[in-house]
């Protein structure tokens, strides 16, 4: 019998067994097991910031800017926010990707999104303002969606493209301007505790590029940012928020259909992996990868259930997460 772990995910997409109705988590059963650290007693949590929101910060010689250059989606082992309470990490859409990449290697979803924010086409960014970076009571940050730049012109070599975007973009004093067509995401309340800063909840709106054609947009709500700051910006970031049910089938299935279509149709793709593809998604055998063909799939369709209730309306919805670093820079807003 298969056991519902990331060594195994791939067997969700048909390489191996295929998990029976026993073995598919359920929402309410807990997260599924990424790893010993992935989640547990140690979950990163935060309570609710009751105070009332606060459209932007105004700063007074208390603020650090922030870009994100480096966004890490989940390995085994990668650690979860907590964001229902219950003391163990959250991360359905994680574990969906997870088995993708496991199952699709050729997906290739984090050299893609390395290569997205090199390149400056997705750029995350953060301003924090406290009275002290190292303890404070109360914290404050907000994020935006930067003005996309052009910080590396090597795109084909990764490893040169990264070099040339730390000494431009990711230098740590370079300026960037909040994408003007992206909402404003809403100031996050938190404090600050031994340099580790813990923000939240607030609503983000969701950009990840998945490959150079598709690219996940939706709104997350129930959002919440932790790391630790540094003089050099944030390290150890963590990002975890929920999409609510009615925007899964809207923008979540139809990105997860495309991913795989777009392997399915390219010419590089192994046979292999075509194979492995049509056979786990393409029901009616006509070599295409419908929306509802995934919205049928017995892992995709668990977690359109959702696995978390963020905003206490007793209907659940799909936990995120991924994980952030980020340098210092100027943001002129």
């Amino acid at each position: 019998m298969c056991h519902w772990r990331p060594a195994l995910l791939i067997a969700v997409l048909g390489v191996g067994c295929m998990p029976s109705l026993g073995d598919v988590p359920r929402p309410g059963d807990g997260p599924v097991d990424l790893g010993p650290d992935a989640a547990g007693p140690d979950a990163d949590s935060a309570p609710a910031d009751t105070r009332p929101p606060v459209s932007t910060i105004t700063c007074h010689d208390d603020c650090r800017d922030m870009v994100v250059n480096r966004v890490l989606l989940p390995v085994a082992g990668t650690k979860s926010l907590d964001l229902d309470g219950d003391g163990e990490g959250d991360n359905a859409l994680g574990t969906i990707l997870l088995a993708l990449s496991a199952a699709v290697p050729s997906l290739e979803l984090q050299e893609r999104l390395d290569t997205a924010v090199y390149m400056g086409r997705t750029l995350m960014l953060i301003r924090t303002q406290a009275s002290s970076f190292v303890d404070a009571d109360r914290a404050l940050a907000q994020v935006w969606h930067g003005e996309g730049q052009t910080c590396c012109t090597t795109v084909i070599d990764r490893a040169a493209c990264k070099a040339q975007a730390t000494q431009t973009c990711f230098s740590g004093t370079h300026p960037f301007k909040p994408d003007p067509v992206t909402p404003n995401t809403s100031v996050l309340g938190g404090q600050i505790k031994s340099g580790h800063a813990a923000f939240g909840p607030a609503k983000m709106a969701l950009s990840l590029p998945l490959s150079p054609q598709v690219t996940l947009e939706a709104e997350m709500i129930g959002v919440r940012v932790h790391g630790d700051l540094t003089l050099q910006g944030m390290s150890n970031g963590l990002v975890g928020g929920a999409i609510q049910k009615s925007q899964l089938e809207s923008k979540v299935v139809p990105v997860i259909a495309q991913l795989l279509q777009d392997e399915v149709d390219n010419p590089k793709t192994p046979q292999s992996t075509r194979d492995t593809i049509l056979n786990s998604f393409d029901t009616d055998k006509d070599g295409h990868i419908s929306n509802s063909e995934v919205k049928g799939h017995g892992l995709v369709k668990t977690f359109l259930n959702g696995d978390v209730d963020v905003d206490g309306d007793h209907v659940n919805e799909l936990s995120v997460g991924f994980r952030i670093e980020a340098v210092r820079a100027v943001i002129d807003d």
